[in-house]
């Protein structure tokens, strides 16, 4: 198994109901892949944390790079794991800028570095 994680910029402006049909599509479809993860999203800015089998997170992650809805994506974090953090989530959690707060973190057992990408993404107070 193996997580990743990337940040990205929104190549077009996200509404709400934008930001809502993208959520529920991302974890729809990562489920089906067998993919558990955490969304981000700030108004500007992705940042996206996946756990799966290579053969699952690697062509989701080739999609991911030509997605026009994503610009500047880059890799932050790509590690072998022997266990998923977010077991729990049969599909991705995604949290808005609503959320997006240190206190949802607790919510989620993580290694430090993966809690550090999300309480210094831009948007957490």
């Amino acid at each position: 198994m193996k997580r990743v994680a990337y940040i990205s910029t929104a190549a077009h402006d996200f509404g709400d109901g934008d930001w809502e049909a993208l959520s529920m599509r991302s974890s729809r479809d990562n489920a089906a892949a067998g993919v558990n993860g955490l969304l981000a999203f700030n108004g500007l800015n992705f940042l996206q944390v996946l756990e799966g089998e290579a053969e699952d997170i690697d062509p989701l992650l080739r999609r991911i790079l030509v997605d026009s809805r994503h610009a500047g994506v880059v890799m932050l974090v790509n590690e072998k794991i022997s266990t998923r953090e977010f077991a729990a989530f049969s599909t991705s959690a995604s949290m808005d800028r609503a959320r997006a707060t240190a206190e949802l973190l607790d919510e989620f057992a993580m290694p430090m570095h993966i809690r550090h990408l999300f309480t210094r993404f831009p948007g957490f107070r």
